[in-house]
């Protein structure tokens, strides 16, 4: 096979961690710069919806594609629930309980911030009605069941609390990470294609994601210009939703190269996959970030249908 990608030799300081920040923005701003710069210390990527005005389906869309693309998911709460939306099921709920809820059911590792000093929080950081307060009180509760939480009081502490919380975080539920590209590609290698026997590669083949996500690859491979196209349709074992990408690839050596771009602007995917057996190709799979020039490995393998 020519010049195989590979991470080793990539240690674990050369990886950075993709953190989502869940939060009500206009009452937070100060203590979010805080987390940010202590997810920066701490070699991780912060992200989050702070200047994004979630307020219609498409946009919910958006904020559960940066969800899926993080390695773990980081919420603060203070004195406010936020402002309501529609979630998957029809109901109406607060947007940072709806961005929880989905980092619960997509199995991202929680962290949880809460502020335990709400008679010094100002009446204008704080939900003014009574149903506010309930809704407040109730999302609390919910974090609080089942975990370990954090409690803050002011902004200096919230960032001590993080700093020394992600590292365990990251230690107790380790996850890919991102490498940049350097660290793991050869720029100057050179892939080889070559033809492919039988037109074996054209049909559909299945993969399972380490979430548990079943996709479906439909491929045709042309024999004159040795190109595999095709598209990638995306299960998700508990709502069944799914989502669709164009892919474009080519056999090198023993390997089908898959190139596939997502639906969100900001990242695109690579398998690499090496054939193992007649009907098993097994190998990893790389999530490339434009906006940070990284690359997260995963292993994956696909299988003839």
């Amino acid at each position: 096979m020519a010049n195989e990608i590979t991470n080793e030799g990539v240690s674990e300081m050369q990886k950075k961690y993709q953190v989502f920040v869940s939060s009500t923005y206009e009452d937070l701003i100060e203590e979010r710069k805080e987390v940010i710069q202590a997810l920066l210390e701490s070699n991780c990527i912060p992200t989050g919806m702070e200047l994004f005005t979630a307020s219609n389906k498409a946009q919910w869309e958006i904020i559960k594609h940066v969800i899926d693309d993080c390695d773990y998911y980081l919420l603060i709460l203070a004195g406010r629930y936020g402002s309501l939306g529609i979630n998957d099921e029809g109901r109406k709920l607060g947007y940072i309980e709806m961005e929880f809820d989905y980092a619960l059911l997509t199995g991202k590792p929680i962290i949880a911030f809460i502020n335990n000093d709400t008679q010094n929080i100002p009446e204008k950081k704080s939900e003014s009605s009574e149903l506010g307060k309930e809704l407040l009180k109730n999302f609390q509760n919910k974090v609080e069941d089942g975990r370990t939480v954090k409690f803050w009081t002011n902004k200096d502490n919230l960032k001590s609390a993080v700093l020394s919380s992600i590292r365990t975080l990251i230690e107790q539920s380790p996850s890919g990470g991102w490498i940049r590209v350097g660290d793991i590609i050869d720029f100057n290698s050179k892939l080889e294609i070559i033809n492919s026997e039988n037109d074996y590669y054209s049909g559909e083949w299945k993969s399972i994601t380490e979430q548990g996500f079943i996709d479906i690859i439909q491929l045709n491979y042309n024999e004159y210009s040795h190109i595999l196209s095709g598209s990638i349709k995306r299960h998700s074992p508990e709502r069944l939703a799914n989502r669709k990408w164009h892919c474009i690839g080519c056999v090198v050596g023993e390997s089908i190269l898959l190139i596939y771009y997502s639906h969100a602007t900001h990242s695109a995917g690579c398998g690499l996959v090496r054939h193992y057996c007649d009907e098993i190709y097994k190998g990893f799979y790389l999530r490339y970030n434009y906006g940070t020039h990284t690359i997260d490995k995963v292993d994956m393998s696909l299988e003839k249908l």
